[in-house]
């Protein structure tokens, strides 16, 4: 990118000498790595730290980072143990492809990244972030190739937590879900709110536009999530043993975590026609309880 940053908008070096941004305005800071267009931190004024980062993990190029907020694309997961895990995009350097200080007080960040010829499949990506009062994300995905894209997309959020045995999430009453610590069989949501008593790692299929929130009482805080373009959200704590077996992830760290992730996963994956474009968007607000 050729144009100057706005004054609220400092490229540094971050951890493991990565390129980062940091972004400080009137409604809080945010960072966010080069390497991945991954977010590491998030303050919004007058709350506690919102994004949760392991002690263990690595800021090594070739090797994701655990925690804060990666992209998954264009897959979720690892259905093919040749593939990496989450897909593509989480290992690869984002170009940054403009940078806004907008009249409201927002600062706006944008990366962009293209499909590489080994990955076998074309597309453009555009992620955009802005800094205002709720944290919003917008992803553009183009499928530049001749053929449709079917993908699945996940925004990987981790967020920092009191005590996982003392929070819940609300909205996913009624809704069906893959229970992945049980061969992805089928269930319904049949308790609210969703509490947390051992490893947890579903996906709920939701509406186009879906939501929840997440409360903590220790922190006295909501944080609320709502996608629009979306249909599925993942819900994710490994719990203790198999985050004693997570090289990257501190065998303690287990209860002071929590991941709610927005996007399209498993059968609800998306389908672009060539020479056309989906959006995603996510919008993260932080409010007292």
């Amino acid at each position: 990118m050729n144009q100057a940053l706005p004054e609220t908008i400092t490229k540094v070096i971050g951890r493991g000498g990565l390129d980062a941004f940091e972004l400080t305005n009137q409604f809080g800071f945010l960072r966010v790595m080069q390497y991945g267009a991954h977010v590491t931190d998030w303050v919004p004024k007058g709350h506690q730290p919102v994004i949760w980062i392991s002690r263990k993990s690595d800021f090594k190029v070739g090797l994701p980072i655990r925690g804060g907020s990666p992209v998954c694309f264009p897959w979720f997961g690892q259905p093919d143990p040749e593939k990496p895990l989450h897909g593509l995009l989480r290992t690869r350097m984002w170009n940054v492809s403009g940078a806004t200080q907008l009249p409201n007080g927002a600062t706006q960040l944008t990366f962009c990244s293209i499909s590489q010829p080994e990955d076998h499949v074309q597309f453009s990506f555009t992620y955009q972030l802005t800094l205002g009062r709720e944290l919003e994300r917008s992803l553009y995905i183009w499928n530049s190739g001749a053929s449709n894209l079917r993908y699945e997309m996940m925004l990987h959020d981790y967020f920092a937590v009191s005590s996982i045995r003392s929070v819940s999430v609300i909205g996913l009453l009624g809704l069906v879900y893959a229970d992945k610590t049980d061969g992805s069989s089928f269930r319904t949501q049949v308790a609210e709110p969703l509490t947390f008593s051992g490893e947890t790692d579903r996906v709920y299929f939701q509406p186009k536009d879906c939501g929840c929130a997440l409360i903590d009482k220790g922190m006295g805080r909501k944080i609320k999530i709502v996608s629009r373009g979306c249909n599925s959200l993942a819900v994710w704590n490994p719990w203790d043993q198999k985050a004693a077996r997570m090289p990257d992830f501190g065998d303690d760290e287990w209860h002071e975590m929590v991941c709610l992730e927005s996007g399209r996963a498993l059968n609800n994956f998306g389908n672009i026609r060539p020479k056309t474009a989906h959006l995603i968007s996510s919008y993260i607000g932080v409010e007292g309880l």
